[in-house]
């Protein structure tokens, strides 16, 4: 059923499809940003009436964590659970099966369908009858990021693409009305960008994490979770 959607896809965009995942439940494809508006007129028309979201992809690598575990106050060479093995820990590491991804690009690790960018907006559209759903993805221009408002399409795009304009700088031309819902006017910078600074984590660390130094005037109590 996803094969014979995808199907009613590719005979509408043809050469427009970039690349392609196709899974049980869902399917992955990825077009240009020129398309991104003609691809989303075609999915609503092949079936995919109903809109769930509309958000961004940063693939740019965190230089804030090395590892799982948050690092603030240098690199974390290890996993600290390493230091010490428990009777039912397994001797060989596990070997855990993962979807498929692109190879490197231009530095950035891209998922599903690849990419070629470090910055890609994507919506997520279902076919209701069928419990099938489409992700649509299109690299965006890292210097200027845009693509065309989906809105006209599906009237729910509005407050999504407000939000990722805000989140992460991507600008959807023809928006009826582009404005902040969460963050001040004046606020600088784009919260979910990978660059963005997160000034809280370098002051202060967050609950959970072991082996941390104290804050001024902060003392760690012996045996107290850190």
């Amino acid at each position: 059923m996803t094969e014979r959607l995808f199907q009613n896809l590719a005979t509408d965009l043809g050469d427009k499809i970039l690349e392609t995942v196709v899974r049980p439940h869902d399917l992955i494809i990825r077009v240009s940003a020129d398309d991104w508006l003609e691809t989303a007129k075609v999915a609503k028309r092949a079936g995919f009436t109903y809109f769930c979201f509309l958000s961004g992809l940063d693939w740019l690598q965190s230089t804030a964590q090395t590892t799982r575990y948050e690092n603030v106050w240098g690199s974390v060479e290890e996993d600290p659970a390493s230091d010490e093995a428990t009777d039912d820990a397994p001797a060989e590491p596990v070997d855990v099966a993962v979807p498929e991804v692109a190879a490197e690009v231009a530095g950035y690790k891209t998922g599903l369908a690849g990419g070629e960018t470090r910055f890609q907006v994507m919506v997520r559209l279902t076919a209701t009858p069928e419990s099938k759903s489409v992700t649509i993805k299109a690299d965006l221009d890292e210097a200027d990021p845009r693509v065309q408002t989906i809105v006209s399409v599906f009237g729910g795009a509005n407050w999504h693409e407000r939000e990722t304009w805000e989140m992460f700088g991507f600008w959807f031309t023809g928006h009826p009305h582009l404005v902040h819902i969460y963050l001040p006017g004046s606020f600088e910078g784009y919260p979910l960008r990978k660059d963005f600074p997160l000034l809280a984590r370098e002051v202060k660390p967050w609950p959970g994490l072991t082996n941390v130094e104290p804050i001024a005037g902060e003392a760690i109590e012996e045996g107290a979770d850190a």
